[in-house]
């Protein structure tokens, strides 16, 4: 799951709890429940599952998750039915996320940026010596403002001093927009 971006879903399982089969036709019947960071539990805002295909993929159910509900570092899905004996489970989905990968920060472009230079309007950590970033890679965010940085690398030549600094890089296919957000490895 990103962190606090839209449009990304939630698969769960139904199943039956005495014969262990899948249950289909169940979507009006379950809701999903998320706690993030250890918080509170509470259901999704998307109250109508899809099932995914019960023929090829019988008890397989989609929810949709929310920008706000997405903004969390842990998330805690979990789901019932109302048709007794159902259980829920859910889905996990292994993926390798460019917000999981270690990173020593996350930044937010402003406005000024060229393509070899990225000031920020938001970074943590703040900067706290001269070129304290320097040789580490900045990887723009798969859901970046701009489309053309959507994944793209560069390498950091030297950074500033300053509680949001502009890093000094290689040149990138494009300048980035007030916005662009990316993680310091």
């Amino acid at each position: 799951m990103y962190k606090n971006v839209a449009g990304q879903k939630i698969r769960v399982y139904a199943y039956d709890a005495t014969t262990g089969a899948p249950v289909t036709g169940d979507a009006a019947n379950i809701t999903v429940y998320v706690a993030k960071d250890g918080g509170s539990v509470n259901a999704l805002t998307d109250t109508s599952a899809t099932e995914l295909d019960a023929t090829n993929a019988p008890g397989v159910y989609s929810f949709d998750v929310s920008q706000t509900e997405s903004d969390a570092e842990v998330h805690d899905f979990t789901g019932k039915s109302t048709t007794s004996n159902v259980y829920i489970s859910p889905i996990l989905n292994l993926l390798t996320l460019p917000y999981s990968m270690p990173s020593v920060g996350r930044g937010t472009a402003t406005s000024g940026g060229s393509i070899t230079s990225i000031p920020t309007s938001a970074f943590s950590p703040a900067g706290a010596a001269t070129d304290q970033f320097k040789a580490r890679i900045i990887t723009f965010d798969p859901n970046t403002t701009t489309a053309a940085l959507r994944g793209q690398s560069t390498d950091i030549m030297a950074s500033t001093n300053a509680a949001t600094p502009t890093f000094t890089v290689s040149a990138l296919t494009t300048a980035p927009a007030s916005g662009d957000t990316f993680s310091v490895t």
